[in-house]
Order: structure tokens, then sequence, then C-alpha cells
């Protein structure tokens, strides 16, 4: 009868032993295939997939005017070890002040110091009251009564863009023109592969 349990008990054991063995080896397995894919991906997808989204705070520096801009500003914001990075705030009518040409040399400059410093620039695009002429002048005017086709309507706003004064009519470029968001769609690719570039 010993030699029975013993010969039971060893027998059990080794089948233990070999469970183990199994789940062992599945476990590499898949550890293997997932090694596999994910230097499949970093190989075959582009850099881009993976970069890193800005986290931490970020110094709104807005540029209303190109006279604003400020080199001494932007070391200053740069140089403060809480800040992650500078978004800069620009009017679209500043940075692209005819159809297809465009004035990056405050961009550019910001993001040359940022990289110095191992920080990073965010870009926002300000529309509306701050369209370029160019675009505003192919927006047919809702002033003249209510149309289904008109892409831009006046409003008496408390400041004004640039020295167009305060106080005045301005115009705004309706969100369902086909024209205005084809425009912007146009200039926003256009800066994105111009500044990433």
């Amino acid at each position: 009868r010993r030699k029975a349990r013993g010969t039971e008990g060893s027998f059990s054991s080794s089948l233990v032993f070999a469970f183990v063995l199994s789940i062992s080896w599945g476990t590499m397995r898949n550890l293997v295939r997932w090694s596999i894919i994910v230097v499949l991906l970093f190989r075959l997808l582009p850099i881009q997939a993976f970069a890193a989204q800005p986290r931490g705070i970020y110094a709104v520096y807005p540029i209303n005017d190109p006279a604003d801009y400020s080199s001494g500003i932007v070391d200053q914001l740069l140089g403060n070890s809480a800040v992650s990075g500078i978004a800069l705030r620009e009017r679209w009518m500043h940075l692209e002040p005819s159809d297809g040409s465009y004035q990056f040399t405050s961009i550019d400059e910001v993001i040359a110091k940022a990289s110095r410093v191992q920080k990073t620039v965010q870009l926002i695009l300000v529309p509306g009251f701050f369209s370029p002429s160019w675009l505003l002048s192919k927006l047919p005017s809702c002033e003249d009564g209510w149309k289904t086709t008109c892409g831009k309507t006046d409003f008496s706003i408390p400041y004004g863009p640039d020295s167009r004064g305060a106080n005045t009519l301005q115009p705004l470029p309706l969100p369902t023109s086909n024209t205005f968001c084809a425009g912007f769609k146009s200039s926003s690719v256009s800066i994105k592969a111009t500044v990433k570039g």
C-alpha cells in the first residue's frame, strides 16, 4: 500500500508539474507573439502614430498684432520650469494675409526656441472676426436679407481687430458657409504641413 500511495503521489506531482509547464509554455508563446507584433508595429507604422500628446501647463501667448510679438517674452515663458511649452495664439488674418501666402516668422522662432529647451509649441488659429479679408470678400453678405447662400453677417462688437476701430460693424463669417469652411480647412492643412515640415 505504501508503494502504491508513493507511486500515486509522484504521478499526481508529475501531472501538476506538467500542467504548470504547459501554462508557462503557453504564456511564453503569447509573450513572444505580442513582442513580435509590437516590434512590427514600431517598424511599419510612421513614428507620428506614436507621438506623445502634449501634457502639462502651457503658457498662452496671444499675438493680436504682428507688432505684439516679443522674443524676450518667449524666452521668459520658456525659461519657467513649471511650463511645458507655449500655446501660441495667432489670428488667421495675420498668418495668411493673402490667399496661400503665409507669415511664419514668429512661429518659426518660437518653435526653434522651444526645441532648444525640449519644450513643445501648440498653435491656436483664430478665425471668426479675425478671418482674412481675401476670404471675407468671397462670402456673400446676409445684410441684404437672409438668404440661404449668404456667408457672412455684420455685428457690432465692443472691440475691433487691429485698427478697424471699436464699436463698429465687423463682418463675421458663418460656420455654415461652404466657402468659409473650405478656406479654413485648406489653410489649416497648409499651416500644419509647413509647421510640422
